[in-house]
């Protein structure tokens, strides 16, 4: 880059014999080298490897993960297992668990009520009815989705579930029943239920994902009929909140020429604010057209600013990252490779990274960020759950 700079300003000399008009036009060519240059070292690729950091053994006793197979597909492993202080935290829908395995795949204790027990398994006993999606702070703060009721579905919704290839992002929770989220703290002595409005209300109708930030915040994903909501909650109490059913684009002009889909939103860890990923089709044939991310204040569902659109409709919004830098992945020719677009957090495309899924590519589960900014995929093999992190 240095070099090119110094070729722009290099003085018109008597040796050279170059009129002002030739000079002109050789930095006109010089400028259009820059900046393929630029663009090449900007839309490189950088290759990430995945690096096993947890293999859990799957089997019938209390100490391993009880998975189960059903209609050829193994069931009763979660599409995604927070990390946190070398625990992994892998929920046991059938049994009502919740079992925290260490780094080198020992079960350290359980969360609920077992019906068999073990004396050398610590448990911390609650009661949970039905165990959802789970989340864990920085300081070892536990949430537990929690359905209030036990008839959940049939066994082929039940199927469908876990048959999510790695890379879908939305979490749809395909068992509908009202939940609330029990709470515990990090000291492990005090327990309390979060609902729609905070401690101890109503429950919520439907849960689409969980994630935790700082300061003891937690964002919850839910849905109050069909309309997306996504709140913020410190010390389960409700501090601010962004609602599909406000949000003015839906009136727009844009509204009367395409159908607007609100696809996903992720909060920024800071709480500062969340990104929301729109996709709009057309109004007459509904076939893709574009996507649209958006920055937006929580308690301000208004205060909108376009960041990026996009073409493709392989390119969906993966996560943000604590500095304000976005991912987009974009599944590539072949589905064993993914390319991550990173974007700051003005919406510039700054760099990607290639993760490539070894084969059988349908081993590999879900891929996600966790708070910490890393990417995990979780993949099945011989017998084993084995968690990777992307370097």
């Amino acid at each position: 880059m240095k070099v090119f700079l110094k070729l722009l300003k290099y003085p018109i000399t008597k040796q050279w014999k170059i009129s002002k008009n030739k000079l002109y036009l050789k930095n006109i060519i010089l400028l259009i080298l820059f900046f393929i240059f630029s663009s090449c070292i900007r839309f490189k690729i950088d290759d990430m490897n995945p690096s096993l950091v947890a293999r859990i053994r799957l089997g019938v006793e209390l100490d391993k993960l009880q998975a189960e197979v059903l209609n050829n597909s193994l069931v009763n492993v979660p599409l995604r297992i927070p990390i946190n202080s070398d625990r992994f935290y892998i929920t046991d829908y059938k049994n009502s668990l919740l079992k925290v395995f260490l780094r080198n795949g020992k079960l350290d204790y359980i969360i609920g009520k077992p019906e068999q027990k073990q004396e050398d398994i610590k448990i911390m006993e609650m009661r949970i009815v039905v165990p959802g999606l789970v989340a864990v702070s920085e300081d070892d703060e536990i949430y537990i989705q929690n359905r209030i009721s036990s008839a959940i579905s049939t066994n082929e919704e039940i199927k469908d579930r876990f048959l999510l290839a790695s890379g879908y992002f939305s979490m749809r929770e395909y068992i509908h029943a009202p939940s609330y989220i029990q709470a515990i703290n990090r000291n492990k002595d005090e327990f309390y239920n979060i609902g729609m409005e905070g401690k101890n209300t109503e429950p919520f109708r439907y849960i689409e994902s969980m994630t935790t930030g700082n300061n003891g915040s937690l964002f919850v994903l839910h849905k109050i009929a069909d309309q997306l909501v996504l709140s913020q909650y410190i010390n389960g109490t409700m501090i601010g909140k962004i609602s599909e059913s406000n949000l003015k684009i839906f009136d727009s002009e844009e509204s009367l020429k395409y159908n607007i889909i609100l696809d996903n939103i992720i909060p920024i860890r800071t709480g500062e604010y969340a990104l929301l990923s729109f996709k709009f089709s057309g109004k007459s044939d509904d076939r893709f057209k574009f996507r649209r991310v958006y920055r937006y204040q929580f308690n301000s569902d208004n205060s909108s600013v376009l960041l990026k659109e996009f073409l493709d409709p392989s390119e969906v919004l993966l996560g943000v990252k604590t500095n304000g830098d976005f991912f987009i992945w974009e599944t590539e020719t072949g589905g064993n490779t993914v390319k991550i677009q990173v974007h700051d957090k003005e919406g510039n495309h700054i760099s990607n990274k290639r993760l490539t899924f070894s084969n059988p590519r349908i081993l590999w589960r879900e891929t996600y960020m966790d708070y910490k900014d890393l990417i995990y995929s979780l993949r099945i093999d011989a017998g084993y759950l084995e968690i990777y992190e992307w370097k």
